[in-house]
């Protein structure tokens, strides 16, 4: 994990809560037409406990000609406990994704995307772009968290160097929680979608790293904590 990746070369870290994850009712009909896909898209670990465990629920033994992605090595390690092998791009984000040879020529194809409500509008868009037939299995919802009131109170009396943020909803909660403290801090985001989102709240000092797997980040981190 990055806390005691940063821990470890001496970094001061405190972690804020700013978001809840409240899992959600499934698609029922979605879960039950698994077996009519191609490939199924797992974005995230959230996406494995909250969406991947339901469908395993229904299916005791995986359909057979199902391709299985996951967007980083530790969604990918999840679904391992699920006897899933999923493919894995080179880097942990969308975009890299797209890139493979796989999702590549896929008209008339069949995709899944599991997800939270909300994320990788980028993964579903470029997909039916490609004139695949693309379905979302929703499973949980990011909802800001308020952090202790002495969390609150200690951000505010002195704002820490940098931020690390990985999500556009937990820089909403950040902003919503410290309104214009927060922007006395900088940021370190994964990716420039979040980064142009910052700037438009307000935020000058954003360093984007080159995705959002632990080294990059770490990487980000350690560069601009001076």
């Amino acid at each position: 994990m990055l806390l005691q990746r940063l821990q470890s070369v001496g970094v001061s870290v405190n972690i804020m809560p700013l978001l809840d994850i409240v899992p959600m009712s499934v698609d029922r009909q979605i879960v039950a037409d698994l077996d009519r896909y191609d490939h199924v898209i797992v974005v995230s670990r959230n996406a494995v406990r909250h969406g991947v465990s339901a469908l395993a629920d229904f299916w005791p033994q995986w359909p057979l000609g199902l391709t299985w992605y996951a967007i980083g090595e530790a969604t990918a390690a999840l679904l391992a406990g699920f006897d899933i092998e999923p493919v894995v791009p080179a880097e942990p984000h969308s975009e890299s994704l797209l890139e493979m040879a796989g999702l590549g020529d896929i008209a008339g194809q069949r995709v899944l995307i599991v997800k939270g409500i909300g994320g990788q509008d980028t993964l579903e868009d470029q997909l039916a772009s490609r004139d695949a037939a693309v379905d979302c299995l929703e499973t949980y919802e990011r909802r800001a968290a308020r952090p202790a009131g002495d969390q609150i109170a200690s951000f505010q009396a002195a704002p820490p160097r940098l931020v690390v943020i990985y999500s556009l909803s937990a820089l909403e909660s950040l902003r919503s929680n410290l309104d214009r403290a927060a922007l006395e801090s900088g940021l370190v985001v994964p990716s420039q979608r979040i980064a142009d989102a910052a700037r438009q709240m307000g935020w000058r000092d954003i360093s984007v790293a080159d995705s959002a797997s632990l080294e990059d980040m770490a990487r980000a981190v350690l560069q601009n904590r001076t």
